[in-house]
């Protein structure tokens, strides 16, 4: 079984240096010495692009299709991670999950575990279950067994904000993610909601009680939906309310690149434009995305190496410049099981 740090070693050789210094590299090899590789499918590397911040955040997608990790988390978390409550209780979660009787087996596709990577980076993650297309009616269900396992009681000002947020969901739009900053030590629940670009997606936030401007809001998301096929907000609720900071994904049908889809390049150009964006950022982006093959050690046959552009997130908050977050995907599939993902 390889570990992280095998599978690291051979992609950071990729790492666009303008996206990923040397100091960052090592701050990732921090955590993924006390992680197994079969603890997930896909790895994502969250990088600044707004600024020089060298900072780069680890995402670990786990995925029971394609993996083995739920059931590491669930029943086989090594003691150095056990001894830790927010561990034992991801492992809780997990078990659950694991359990075919459970909603959430079969409206949970994946689990992420974030972890941020500063100056007080520790192997401590945050959390986030990605719900299925079906999962929408039953959001409110699988966020409080989630929260149960996970230890956190939210008030009751947060609760009716919660029921609210899930009551109002556009009727083109889903949750497809609900996250938790275990590693932060925050009471926030995230919510991710997902649609289409259009009136229906602008105009849901300021429904809900946010209280930042509407017009603003509505201008951004305009201009950002020219270029997208679908558009992602991403917000806190808070026992105060909906947090004013919101992000904003932004995405492409199938997973299309630069090299497929030529408004890549607009929207990359447009984030230039309205200084959301570094030029050198901007021009390492497409750099990443590729297909290889790589031979590990004891083995005879080759495995692909992919390396995709997941998605870009515009952070906005209220009185403040737009900022960016680009996140890079990466991950390996074995001959074998490219070949059973043919059949």
């Amino acid at each position: 079984m390889h570990t992280l740090n095998d599978i690291f070693a051979v992609f950071e050789r990729q790492f666009p240096p303008a996206l990923i210094g040397k100091a960052q590299i090592e701050r990732l090899r921090g955590i993924t010495a006390h992680l197994t590789d079969a603890i997930a499918g896909g790895y994502v590397l969250e990088c600044r692009l707004s600024s020089a911040d060298p900072q780069v955040d680890l995402g670990l997608c786990v995925d029971p299709a394609v993996d083995q990790g739920r059931e590491w988390l669930a029943f086989e978390l090594p003691d150095t991670l056990r001894q830790h409550q927010v561990w034992q209780n991801i492992s809780r979660l997990c078990q659950t999950w694991s359990d075919s009787t459970s909603p959430l087996h079969d409206h949970v596709s994946t689990l992420w575990l974030e972890f941020d990577l500063d100056d007080h980076a520790s192997l401590l993650p945050s959390l986030f279950l990605g719900l299925t297309p079906q999962a929408k009616p039953h959001a409110a269900q699988i966020i409080a067994i989630a929260q149960q396992h996970l230890a956190i009681q939210p008030d009751a000002v947060q609760q009716q904000q919660l029921d609210r947020a899930l009551d109002h969901l556009p009727a083109d739009a889903e949750p497809f993610q609900i996250g938790w900053m275990l590693a932060r030590g925050e009471s926030s629940l995230r919510l991710c909601v997902r649609g289409k670009p259009g009136s229906d997606l602008y105009d849901y936030l300021p429904a809900i009680g946010w209280s930042g401007s509407a017009d603003d809001l509505r201008s951004l998301l305009t201009e950002a939906g020219q270029f997208v096929d679908v558009l992602a907000l991403d917000f806190d609720v808070t026992p105060s309310g909906i947090g004013a900071r919101i992000g904003i994904e932004c995405r492409y049908d199938n997973w299309k690149q630069p090299g497929q889809e030529p408004r890549w390049q607009h929207f990359l150009d447009w984030l230039v434009q309205r200084q959301i964006c570094l030029p050198e950022k901007r021009a390492a982006l497409p750099t990443w995305t590729s297909v290889g093959y790589h031979i590990f050690a004891g083995e005879r046959l080759p495995t692909a190496l992919v390396r995709l552009i997941n998605h870009v997130k515009i952070v906005y908050t209220p009185a403040q410049p737009p900022q960016a977050k680009g996140y890079l995907l990466f991950g390996h599939r074995s001959a074998a099981l490219l070949k059973a993902l043919k059949k």
